[in-house]
């Protein structure tokens, strides 16, 4: 995506969230409480990773707006999401905005049987995001990212349908719906791991992907747990 472009970050956001780098170091940034941040104190030198969710207008203020997803928890900013003000690449919000293209599914999905009933519970011991030797659940595909290694069970997700919160054992990494497939528009959901930019500790990574997976790095500031076996 072009640096800087605020226009083609706005198309890219109205088909899926959008993974961008942004500067989080400044007091400005860090002590975010509520509203459409505005402020000059926040730089442009970027070291941070967050998920672009939306955009919007704010009626108090007038102002344009990002919708930012971060990675501090719900006790952080607006239960988790700053609003930053649309127009001024506010903390270099659009210096390095980039989404994975690509995903597949490793095989064909059943045809759709129409609207049912919520599907059960995983079986015990089964989470989503598994290992695809292992079988995915009912709802999940076998997904492979093209220029990423390895591959991964994956549910499909959209504003409506979140991506379900169990995950495997050991896994710290965020389930977020960051995948879209360029064939059918289908968005499916992937771990993503390494909220720094860039990997700085591979191993550091690597262990927020659980066992028998490890973070692939898959475009500017976001790596994907896949598993490689």
């Amino acid at each position: 995506m072009p640096q800087g472009d605020e226009d083609a970050l706005l198309e890219a956001a109205g088909k899926q969230p959008v993974s961008i780098a942004i500067e989080a170091d400044k007091s400005a940034f860090q002590l975010y409480k509520g509203g459409v941040l505005d402020s000059a104190l926040c730089g442009k030198r970027l070291d941070h990773g967050v998920l672009l969710v939306g955009y919007g207008n704010d009626a108090d203020s007038g102002k344009d707006f990002w919708k930012v997803k971060n990675s501090w928890g719900a006790s952080w900013g607006e239960e988790g999401y700053i609003r930053m003000v649309r127009g001024k690449n506010m903390c270099g919000i659009a210096q390095s905005a980039s989404y994975p293209t690509g995903a597949k599914a490793a095989s064909p999905s059943p045809p759709s049987p129409g609207p049912s009933p919520p599907g059960p519970s995983p079986p015990a011991g089964k989470t989503h995001y598994g290992d695809p030797k292992d079988g995915c659940l009912q709802d999940e595909l076998e997904i492979s990212i093209k220029g990423v290694s390895g591959d991964f069970c994956s549910p499909k997700c959209s504003l409506f349908k979140p991506c379900p919160s169990d995950l495997p054992a050991g896994v710290t990494a965020g389930p977020q719906c960051a995948l879209q497939d360029a064939a059918s528009g289908a968005k499916y959901c992937a771990l993503i791991c390494s909220p720094s930019l860039p990997i700085l500790d591979q191993q550091v990574a690597d262990d927020q992907c659980g066992e028998n997976a490890s973070c692939k790095a898959a475009a500017p500031g976001v790596g994907l747990c896949t598993y490689d076996d």
